[in-house]
């Protein structure tokens, strides 16, 4: 019985490492007709969640409604549907190209559903009844192995994490996107070969053995705790990825660490052999969440490095103890397709709260605390206590009882933090100019958390407060800014801060990311600064060129507050490419930045992904392309690929040039920009601009990055007379970036 054994394992194994695979090379695929946007991974997530659950509902109504034998007839046939599309002409993993974002469509998110389920859906939706079908087929086997069929669930898994793994680290270095559809169909005609061996196993077997008892049906109570088990830490995932890819880069990378974590924690709880105690989930969990809440209400962003770490941590933990409940709850192998239909019901219910609801109920990702107190509160509890049966009844007063008292406590780190927000500013005014930043972190940190933290031995109440505590903070702080807005492409929002020597400023962030500033003072509000200061290399450009007749129309890709506009002169045309409409309307209209309607030139502006609006325009129409888009802390990877510098070239008048801002916290993009360049034979300068003094730093000079291309050396003269240019080393790439082929895994500097 053990070729038997195997060969199931080995089917569900590659299943699973298919299926997810095929996730972060569609939303490769797809992402840049959204303009780079961190919000399609979560909207492809809740996609693939939604045909999983699909998935899970054909295999647990069909074996209900036929039995094993007569749906492994039916599912044979199902998983071919597939492959005789593929041999009738339709291309799977591939989306249209060449359509600009909104034609003929009003929500991103609707659009990409569309187009996902056309393009992907039909093979997917086969790969995502494997894992539990091949189980349920498996019980009826008559194996010694059969009656507790779960440990399959952990080679399903392990195929999903490895794959992961493998896709940013093997495939994308290696394969371009062309290239991966190809080995990907190929595996998936192997997976067909696997499922029909399985599919002649259990009918020829099926016949041999007694029918599978199904045992005493689930209680709906039951059933909710799946779901609620399921649900949360799916929510908490998709929080994490989104900080992740917000801060630092949209890109697979850092899509599937998070990914593969949580599979991880899928992996320990079903397995009969590793895997994480419930104690110290339950223990190590409450720990992390409070070092997350310290770092929240100190609003700290460095260093980094700690705070991903602490992020993947609280994941971790928060899956291991979701997760191991879950396994622990587990219903006989005649209700084995029940309760995976009620997993991915609460994986979808995780995923729709994150991708669709959230964004609609709040203006900042209130999801990812919401999501961090839900797993607390799903917490065993004390050690020294066990936890209640979620299935045991429990007399209504009681629980209504409970629950006021439970609601009671949990609003009172809460009601500390809010009287520690009004009594703050009174110490600080008393307190010694040494003391003060102390005294502040004490009232605002240091109380609420350790009043959160004392009621850790009751996990609704911990996990209530600890909500609590952070959605008010959130609270406090977005009714201080002057704007805040939240689309598809991130939140935006614009705030009053003060510096060092006491003058305001208004700055404009995405994430942690800023994307420009202002003075206060109206005698200095259209002043460019930070990156594109008069001293910085955007100002060497304009000093170069901006009065020159080359000058006259410029193409400038990514608004941010409009900064660049204070460099315009009369009879000049600037012609700005902006995906998102928010931001032109928080860069034209409230009276928060003034650098568009006070600059000289006549500024205009385009709607949509930049590159294929780009395309659009007349050939040799601008004199110099500026490109300074960023989604993330990085520009999207579409805008830096040979073909979209093919595209720019196309545009540029002769004698013209390509301004690109290339400053990164974590990605080396000059490495990219130099393989691209020399593809086409360009000559390039490069400005590091690093701001050592005090008074650079004061007047808002920030340190960037900027590299120059041209078509030629000697169009670039009149910039090799400013400061600090130097010729752009040529680094080794390895591999030029393409549409059909990126990878950042090359480029990364560490954290």
């Amino acid at each position: 019985m053990w070729p038997v054994l195997g060969l199931f394992a080995i089917t569900i194994f590659t299943g699973a490492a298919l299926l997810f695979l095929v996730q972060p090379m569609m939303a490769k695929h797809v992402l840049p007709l959204l303009g780079g946007s961190p919000a399609v991974w979560n909207t492809c997530m809740v996609f693939f969640q939604g045909l999983l659950l699909a998935g899970y509902a054909y295999a647990h109504a069909s074996v209900r409604a036929l039995g094993v034998r007569r749906q492994v007839v039916l599912h044979l046939a199902v998983a071919s549907v597939p492959g005789l599309l593929w041999v009738l002409g339709w291309a799977p993993i591939e989306a249209p190209t060449g359509k600009a974002l909104g034609e003929g469509h009003t929500s991103p998110v609707v659009w990409l559903l569309l187009m996902l389920a056309v393009c992907v859906g039909p093979a997917f939706f086969v790969l995502s009844t494997c894992a539990t079908l091949m189980q349920r087929w498996f019980a009826g086997l008559g194996h010694r192995t059969s009656p507790d069929p779960y440990f399959l669930y952990a080679a399903s898994n392990a195929g999903s994490m490895l794959a992961l793994l493998a896709y940013p680290l093997l495939v994308e270095p290696r394969l371009s996107l062309s290239g991966q559809r190809t080995w990907w169909s190929a595996g998936y005609v192997v997976l067909l070969g696997l499922t029909a061996a399985c599919a002649a196993v259990t009918l020829r077997r099926t016949r041999e053995v007694a029918r599978v008892e199904p045992g005493p049906p689930p209680t709906m109570r039951q059933r909710a705790m799946w779901v609620a088990l399921a649900a949360a830490p799916s929510s908490l995932l998709i929080a994490v990825t989104q900080y992740l890819s917000t801060d630092i880069a949209a890109a697979p990378l850092l899509w599937v660490v998070p990914l593969a974590l949580y599979l991880l924690t899928f992996i320990l709880a079903f397995s009969r052999r590793w895997g994480v105690p419930l104690r110290v989930s339950d223990r190590t969990l409450p720990v992390l969440a409070v070092s997350l809440a310290v770092i929240v209400l100190l609003a700290r962003h460095d260093p980094i490095w700690l705070i991903v770490v602490l992020n993947l941590a609280a994941l971790f933990f928060g899956g291991t103890m979701c997760h191991g409940r879950l396994a622990a709850m587990r219903p006989p192998a005649g209700h084995l397709t029940d309760f995976y239909l009620c997993l991915a019901i609460g994986g979808v219910l995780g995923g729709l709260f994150n991708a669709v609801v959230a964004p609609v109920l709040f203006d900042w990702l209130a999801e990812y605390p919401i999501a961090l107190a839900a797993v607390c509160m799903l917490r065993t509890g004390s050690a020294d206590r066990p936890a209640k049966d979620p299935a045991t009844p429990v007399a209504a007063r009681e629980r209504w009882a409970g629950l006021a008292r439970g609601l009671a406590a949990a609003s009172i780190p809460a009601a500390l933090l809010g009287v520690a927000h009004w009594v703050a500013p009174m110490v600080r005014g008393i307190a010694s100019e040494e003391y003060r930043e102390y005294w502040r972190n004490v009232l605002l940190v240091g109380v609420p958390v350790t009043a959160c933290y004392m009621l850790v031995r009751s996990p609704v109440r911990f996990g209530a407060a600890l909500g609590a505590v952070l959605l008010l903070d959130a609270t406090i702080e977005l009714r201080r800014n002057e704007a805040q807005v939240r689309t598809f492409f991130g939140v935006y929002a614009a705030y009053y801060t003060a510096t060092p020597k006491g003058v305001g400023i208004i700055e404009l962030r995405h994430g942690t990311t800023l994307h420009g500033a202002r003075w206060v003072d109206d005698r200095f509000r259209s002043e460019p600064l930070v990156y594109y200061h008069r001293r910085g290399p955007i100002g060497d450009v304009f000093r170069a060129w901006g009065h020159t007749e080359l000058f006259d129309r410029v193409a400038l890709v990514g608004l941010g507050t409009g900064s660049i506009a204070s460099y315009g002169r009369p009879g000049q045309t600037l012609r700005f490419f902006e995906i998102d409409p928010a931001v032109v309307k928080l860069a034209t209209q409230g009276g928060l930045f003034h650098f568009i309607g006070d600059s000289k030139a006549v500024c205009e502006f385009v709607i949509g992904d930049a590159r294929l609006s780009l395309a659009k325009e007349p050939d040799a129409s601008f004199g110099a392309i500026v490109l300074d888009a960023f989604s993330s802390d990085a520009v999207p990877v579409h805008l830096l690929t040979r073909e979209a510098l093919g595209v720019y070239l196309s545009k540029l008048r002769p004698g013209g040039v390509l301004a690109l801002h290339v400053s990164n916290r974590y990605l080396d993009l000059e490495r990219v920009v130099a393989g691209v360049a020399g593809a086409h034979a360009l000559a390039g300068l490069i400005r590091d601009d690093s701001v050592p003094d005090e008074e650079s730093k004061q007047s808002l000079h920030w340190s960037s990055t900027w590299i120059v291309l041209a078509r030629n050396k000697a169009d670039l003269t009149p910039l090799l007379a400013q400061r600090g240019w130097h010729e752009l080393p040529m680094k080794s790439t390895g591999r030029v970036w393409t549409d059909d082929y990126s990878s950042v895994l090359g480029v990364f500097e560490g954290f």
